[in-house]
């Protein structure tokens, strides 16, 4: 029996490598590759066009990135963006950050090495040293941040700690090595800044209605 992948081949005319993985060897074939992805669940739902995957796929080969971290591409604000776990698997892959350290604390600046009952994680600090340099770069994340940005991932109720690990890491590599990841935009930051410019819309099209109302 035909495997769905087959089928592919077999309808939209897909080549095979000597791998078994997709040729893609020019402009139809990628667009179909992508439609079919996007069709079957196997990538975000932020995905509405295969030009948006077909993109994000170029670009992860062009930062030498497998195939399996496209489950970290998303498209925000209709343009391709990646969330903290490849974003931070790249920059220390890079060969740019020689050392880091990561340090939790309290709302009091305390550091907890092992969080103890009653007590809860408030920030988190990242200090990087890049290669031939002997100074570390120092960022931190804190609830307070979260709450002015106004983040509204679930994941800040399910994981917290882990959220601000991410954020402070990734705003430690911006800060030491933004070279390490060519440029590319972190989906938390990119999330909240299209959260802010849609809120920003919304009311200025609340105050156009308004307007037109008091006119007529």
């Amino acid at each position: 029996m035909e495997t769905k992948e087959l089928e592919v081949k077999t309808q939209k005319g897909l080549e095979l490598t000597e791998n078994g993985t997709f040729a893609l060897s020019n402009m139809e074939d990628q667009k179909n590759y992508a439609s079919y992805l996007i069709a079957q669940g196997l990538v975000s739902d932020t995905f509405k066009k295969p030009s948006q995957l077909i993109q994000s796929i170029q670009m992860a080969k062009d930062l030498g990135l497998p195939m399996s971290c496209l489950k970290d591409f998303y498209v925000i604000g209709g343009r391709p963006a990646i969330y903290g776990d490849t974003f931070v698997a790249l920059a220390l892959g890079s060969g740019l950050i020689s050392e880091h350290k990561v340090i939790f604390f309290d709302e009091e600046g305390n550091e907890l090495k092992r969080p103890k009952k009653g007590s809860s994680i408030f920030g988190c600090e990242v200090s990087i040293k890049r290669k031939g340099s002997s100074e570390f770069v120092t960022a931190f994340y804190t609830l307070d941040d979260k709450e002015k940005a106004k983040a509204s991932n679930p994941n800040w109720y399910k994981f917290p700690t882990d959220m601000l690990f991410r954020r402070a890491m990734t705003r430690a590599i911006k800060f030491a090595c933004a070279d390490a990841v060519r440029g590319i935009e972190i989906a938390d930051y990119a999330e909240e800044a299209n959260y802010k410019e849609t809120e920003k819309e919304k009311a200025q099209e609340a105050t156009r209605v308004f307007n037109d109302v008091i006119i007529d």
